[in-house]
């Protein structure tokens, strides 16, 4: 697909960015601004709550200088300012119409007063270490090993599992590529997943009371969803709930793949369809990244493949799926795309 001019990309987002926020406020319905009345209920002081919602409140509540109190300004103020970070940073490439999606999701579900945008600025924060050109790949491991695990203690606690992940997931691809000529993408995919396993059995052996949380993760919050006309892309474990690890193992193998290839919304109805398609493209983006892994992408990856893999636990639903994901999409995994480019200044853009 031909590039476009960087200038006209940058007003093609603006003008989208408008659009989407006038439709938001125009159009959807009440229950799509859920999350965000409790953070503003508890910011301007109408709404008691606890955990992630008080956290992203109280952070809400530092940076508020302009005096903020809807959400209209909260969204409208938000949008602005990281779509011009975006334009900013943006490294025109032949996946535009990728990026102009991605930029249309992050203003419905990310740039707004939410939980979301401070997981993108977590991993907007991520993306400036991996950037560092002065800082040594171990070094860069340990801060976002640091950083999500601030974020596991203060904010979203499964992050924890992510930060383990990471390292894991790291070293076995380090080493992996070291003894390999040609990666060989089953076989790593393979070794990835049993590794996982094995991580989530040693959480059983070292600490059964917070193993049962991780397996039952799905079913514990879609135990009351089940027949909500608001759960439509619910994701239901298709071998029953998580009784014992066995089940585990073959509930997760599905639900990857589900969640990989997401085609059953199309039963949902066609208006899934472009979900489906951004999903699959993402997956497959991915999957054709890995054979290219090496040294200096190794991070990127190592890190994109955690989010997934815990990813697949956790999310209840496809909706849920692509509003965290958004806010993974941009920068990180533009930047692990450009491993694919077949031009030689995209494959360097990597190290910019």
């Amino acid at each position: 697909m031909p590039k476009i001019n960087n200038h006209i990309l940058s007003i093609l987002i603006l003008i989208e960015t408008i659009i989407i926020k006038l439709f938001q406020f125009l159009i959807l319905p009440e229950k799509y601004f859920y999350d965000s009345n409790i953070i503003l209920g508890i910011i301007n002081g109408t709404y008691l709550s606890g955990g992630s919602f008080l956290f992203a409140a109280n952070f809400f509540k530092k940076i508020n200088i302009f005096h903020f109190t809807s959400l209209a300004e909260w969204s409208w103020f938000i949008s602005i300012v990281f779509t011009i970070l975006i334009i900013y940073y943006l490294k025109i490439t032949s996946r535009y119409l990728f990026i102009i999606a991605s930029v249309a999701l992050l203003n419905v579900y990310v740039f707004n007063l939410s939980k979301d945008i401070i997981q993108f600025l977590i991993f907007l924060l991520i993306f400036f270490v991996l950037k560092n050109k002065k800082l040594k790949s171990y070094y860069k491991l340990i801060l976002c090993f640091l950083i999500f695990l601030y974020e596991a203690l203060n904010f979203r606690i499964y992050y924890g599992i992510i930060a383990i992940t990471l390292v894991i997931i790291y070293f076995l691809y380090n080493f992996y590529i070291k003894k390999q000529s040609k990666i060989n993408i089953c076989k790593l995919i393979f070794l990835t997943i049993l590794i996982f396993f094995i991580e989530i059995y040693a959480i059983k052996i070292i600490s059964y009371e917070n193993y049962i949380p991780i397996i039952t993760a799905r079913s514990s919050v879609n135990e009351f969803r089940l027949e909500s006309i608001n759960a439509i892309t619910i994701i239901i474990d298709l071998l029953g709930e998580n009784t014992n690890y066995l089940i585990f193992i073959g509930n997760y193998l599905i639900n990857a793949i589900r969640i990989m290839l997401p085609i059953e919304l199309l039963l949902k109805g066609i208006k899934y369809i472009p979900f489906i398609i951004y999903q699959i493209f993402i997956s497959y983006r991915i999957l054709k990244g890995l054979k290219k892994i090496n040294n200096e992408n190794i991070l990127w990856f190592a890190l994109v493949i955690s989010f997934l893999l815990v990813s697949i636990i956790f999310e209840p639903d496809f909706g849920s799926l692509i509003r965290h994901e958004a806010a993974l999409t941009l920068p990180l995994l533009e930047i692990v795309f450009l491993t694919n480019s077949k031009k030689g200044s995209e494959k360097n853009e990597i190290n910019d």
